[in-house]
């Protein structure tokens, strides 16, 4: 059994010690500026792996840590709030690809990660596309890496 709470309200769910799996979208802010470099979105993505360990081994939630989904759209800015799903801008495959390579470095060969869902697939892609797919994107490349790290992990 698993329950999904968003990024910003995990901490509040009462009932974690009834699910098998502790279920999170993790929408992180990575960055505050538009254009960081990938050393930065992985530094804010080792604190917030420090700060989720952290909350479990106090709260001594026995549940298994499953990200439901993670996703950032490819336009200017969109490792900024990456939940802003509304917002508008140029077309940035880069902040894409780099936000998902700093995810893969710090996740990739965490073994009390038990799952990622990456949003999204579905769209139309490309270049041009701003959504959230990776398809047609560079930071598919990303993603094939995180999946053959956490493959590799595995077999360990």
């Amino acid at each position: 059994l698993i329950y999904s709470a968003n990024w910003d309200h995990f901490s509040e769910v009462s009932f974690w010690d009834r699910v098998d799996y502790i279920g999170m979208s993790a929408y992180y802010e990575l960055t505050s500026t538009p254009n960081a470099p990938i050393e930065e979105m992985e530094s804010s993505w080792r604190m917030i792996q420090f700060s989720l360990y952290d909350w479990l081994d106090r709260t001594q939630a026995d549940g298994r840590l499953v990200f439901t989904e993670v996703g950032y759209p490819s336009q200017v800015g969109g490792a900024v709030k990456p939940w802003h799903y509304t917002r508008s801008a140029q077309v940035d495959l880069e902040v894409q690809r780099r936000a998902f390579e700093a995810f893969w470095r710090v996740w990739g060969d965490d073994d009390r990660l038990y799952g990622t869902f990456f949003w999204n697939w579905w769209g139309l892609g490309g270049s041009q596309d701003t959504w959230y797919t990776i398809r047609g994107k560079p930071a598919l490349h990303e993603v094939k890496r995180f999946l053959r790290s956490k493959r590799d992990t595995s077999s360990k």
